[in-house]
């Protein structure tokens, strides 16, 4: 049953008798069914618990919930909360770091091929590194600086100079590639 049954009526357009009685009131005396040997109920019951004229009892399933209760939901959350909020602040920030890597490292590979289509070549074969404001001596793009990045961006020509391999380091990571990349702009390898 529902909560709204078990409230008095307080309507005044019935008559004395029409009224439903509240559900604390007493019930007249059953007369006992046949052949089964109950007795009738007793007019007063010594050990109910006494109840206010008027007002029914609220049935367990229309009362609020206990403080009890609400703090134990609280807690719950809280400790949820606690596990859940640091694992996704470093996983936001480790998706800022291959954003980063992959970012600098496609604008690294645009300016090696627009090397390339002017010289024929990507560079002289050799390794080289790029970190925060420092270039390699001699640079193979004097056009890309990684600026405020904090990553170290290590390019390794071969092949006659028609080959690259170009590497990310995230030096936050214990030095792990963040994002590693060849000629062909296939993705070699990815911070995990």
């Amino acid at each position: 049953m529902s909560c709204w049954m078990h409230r008095p009526s307080h309507r005044t357009d019935m008559n004395e008798g029409d009224r439903p009685r509240p559900l604390g009131a007493l019930r007249p005396p059953r007369a006992p069914h046949a052949g089964i040997g109950l007795s009738p109920t007793p007019a007063s019951d010594t050990n109910a618990p006494s109840r206010s004229p008027g007002f029914a009892a609220t049935p367990r399933s229309c009362r609020g919930f206990t403080l009890v209760e609400l703090l134990l939901v609280l807690a719950i959350i809280g400790i949820l909360s606690a596990i859940a909020i640091p694992s996704y602040m470093g996983q936001r920030r480790r998706a800022r770091v291959i954003g980063d890597a992959m970012s600098n490292a496609r604008v690294l590979a645009m300016a090696l091929e627009s090397q390339k289509a002017e010289n024929g070549i990507y560079g002289a074969v050799g390794a080289y590194s790029w970190s925060g404001s420092s270039s390699p001596s001699p640079n193979p793009v004097p056009t890309f600086s990684p600026g405020d990045s904090d990553m170290l961006y290590s390019l390794a020509i071969g092949g006659s100079g028609l080959a690259y391999t170009l590497t990310v380091i995230a030096p936050q990571y214990a030095n792990a590639t963040a994002y590693q990349t060849d000629q062909t702009g296939a993705q070699l390898a990815r911070l995990e």
